[in-house]
């Protein structure tokens, strides 16, 4: 076995170890406590209405493959522990893509360290440790099949990479116009095939997305909300913690304009992919303004899941401009980064009040009255009031059809 610090065998222990711990920091009630948390109710309830077909059923008008298929695998593990085992279904999912960022071959440099900074993006950590969020660290195979190796290596896993996080969650939509960018630039048969696949799974996430209510209601980027938007998603990056308007402002645009020079240089060097990376951050800002305009939402605050994605390929940006800049201005990127992973200290971990879900469990296996059982299930995690709280109504029956199914029961 060699011993090279490169090796595999040494740098994915040491990866795994290192992301397990940021992971249980950032979410550490999910660790000492699991539960179960908004639409994993859906899933919950899909199971019981379609059974292993419901890894089909859209939530929230799309596919979501990895929150379906852990949802699924915990209820057949035991759904009465069922926080316990989706929580560790999801550590070990996004671990996965954790080791695929790093070790995928992608056009990315110092991919160890992309993988690294993945975890410690500036945001509220809403999407980690909770297996109803899984889907959007799906998503992100589909965003490393986007920056596949220009060699073409690999190609099956990056068409799997691209149907899984297709149907991971809809960032495939934003991605496809660049994927046909891709094909353009490469011209290879074997690109416009995937970017090809990639527009077959988009416009099934579409069709779905745009036949959910919840479509009809998202209110629509205005005009107006240009300097929000800048602001938001690449002033917010490094400043909000420290620094309100116009602090904010003036931090997106030096953000900007540090991208503005990194594609710069990229067209002399000929390093398209960087090209590509960057029109990413603003394709999946874009495709998350009009989910939601950025009016109303805010990395710490409010939908902090909405700038996931941006921000996590804005890192991987900064890094590859390291590599790219010249000598003067590679401090000011090194300087970036450092109020990013600073930005994020201030909003680090998320925490939850305990909820009993065995308890609730239990009664709703004893119950002898006519009708259901109410479950709480988390909403916000802070107060644990009924306001703060979703529920699923479980009939006696339903909650032993649910519990008998798993190897391990009471």
């Amino acid at each position: 076995m060699s011993t090279n610090a490169q090796s595999p065998a040494i740098t994915i222990p040491l990866l795994l170890l290192l992301a397990t711990i940021l992971l249980i920091a950032r979410r550490p009630d999910q660790f000492l406590d699991p539960y179960v948390w908004v639409e994993d109710s859906h899933a919950i309830r899909d199971f019981l209405n379609h059974g292993l077909l419901s890894i089909f059923v859209p939530v929230q008008g799309y596919i979501v493959l990895p929150t379906k298929i852990i949802n699924i695998v915990s209820t057949l593990i035991s759904f009465y522990y069922y926080p316990e085992v989706s929580y560790t279904l999801t550590i070990i999912f996004t671990l996965s893509v954790i080791v695929a960022i790093a070790f995928s071959p992608t056009e990315l440099r110092w991919r160890w360290l992309c993988a690294v900074l993945t975890l410690l993006i500036p945001t509220d950590p809403e999407a980690f440790g909770v297996s109803l969020m899984a889907f959007w660290w799906g998503g992100i195979l589909a965003i490393l099949a986007l920056l596949w190796n220009r060699s073409g290596k690999w190609r099956g896993l990056q068409v799997a990479y691209v149907v899984f996080g297709g149907f991971s969650a809809p960032v495939i939509v934003g991605l496809t116009p660049l994927f046909w960018l891709r094909a353009l630039l490469e011209r290879r048969r074997a690109d416009a095939l995937v970017a090809g696949l990639a527009t077959g799974v988009a416009v099934v996430q579409t069709i779905l997305v745009l036949g959910h209510p919840s479509t009809a209601t998202s209110n629509p980027l205005k005009i107006a909300d240009v300097f929000v938007f800048m602001e938001k998603y690449f002033g917010y990056f490094t400043v909000y913690s420290f620094a309100d308007w116009p602090y904010t402002l003036a931090a997106a645009v030096v953000m900007l304009g540090l991208l503005a020079y990194g594609c710069w240089i990229a067209l002399f060097r000929r390093e398209f992919y960087f090209l590509i990376a960057v029109l990413t951050i603003f394709a999946l800002a874009g495709l998350s303004s009009l989910r939601q305009t950025p009016a109303i939402t805010h990395p710490i605050l409010a939908g902090p899941r909405y700038y996931f994605y941006p921000y996590i390929v804005l890192s991987w940006a900064l890094v590859w401009m390291i590599v790219l800049a010249k000598p003067p201005i590679k401090p000011v990127i090194m300087a970036a980064i450092a109020l990013a992973l600073a930005n994020a200290t201030g909003h680090f971990a998320r925490y939850h009040q305990h909820l009993d879900w065995r308890a609730h469990l239990d009664r709703c296996l004893r119950n002898e009255e006519p009708g259901t059982q109410r479950i709480p299930i988390h909403f916000a995690g802070l107060t644990a009031q009924p306001a703060d709280l979703w529920f699923i109504d479980l009939t006696r029956q339903e909650c032993e059809r649910l519990v008998g199914r798993g190897l391990i029961g009471p």
